[in-house]
């Protein structure tokens, strides 16, 4: 799994790469089709009309929509309609490959966080199973033994042992849980025995 980030990193940096030729060959099919021509020196035109109104604009002219802009001559704008179509494909297919990398990340960040939580669900699952088992063990010898305050005395260190263990093994995944110096004082301050 640690080999396959890099190797989607280095096919999207080579998507974006080869991005650059295509556009290229689209703005020179775009200059060499008659088919698309007119449709280019447009678009060319429409983005020298909005160049020199925002210019315009932002220098203080009022613009209407009376206020009329000059075409461009059909070579020059077939030149910016050709353009702007390969830059707008460059640009479109980095904005692709970064939502598809933002995309592939959270999904990982998501994975991570179940993995974590599925962790932490058996560790308090067993918890509970061992828990309720020694209180099975205690319940059954405090009915049955004689000698129980031996025996419920061994169940305890056994109780403590495991107590110890699964502190430990939550505090492995990162699961804000009070030490065991912390549950002994607690408990020592609150007065009630182990």
């Amino acid at each position: 799994m640690a080999g396959a980030l890099p190797l989607a990193k280095l096919v999207g940096l080579m998507v974006k790469t080869v991005s650059k030729p295509v556009a290229n060959q689209l703005k020179f099919y775009a200059k060499n089709s008659e088919r698309f021509e007119r449709y280019y020196i447009a678009l060319g035109n429409a983005l020298h009309r909005l160049q020199v109104t925002v210019f315009r604009q932002s220098h203080g002219d009022v613009v209407t929509k009376r206020t009329k802009v000059k075409d461009l001559p059909p070579e020059k704008a077939l030149d910016a309609g050709a353009g702007f179509i390969g830059d707008a494909f460059v640009y479109l297919v980095a904005a692709g490959v970064t939502v598809y990398e933002y995309a592939r990340g959270r999904a990982k960040e998501a994975r991570k966080v179940q993995k974590q939580e599925e962790e932490k669900l058996m560790v308090e699952a067993e918890y509970d199973r061992r828990i309720n088992e020694l209180d099975r063990q205690i319940s059954s010898l405090m009915e049955t033994a004689p000698d129980t305050d031996n025996k419920l005395e061994l169940l305890r260190g056994d109780f403590e042992r495991f107590r110890e263990e699964v502190i430990r093994s939550l505090q492995l995944i990162n699961i804000n849980t009070p030490t065991l110096a912390e549950l002994q004082r607690r408990q020592s301050s609150s007065g009630v025995e182990p």
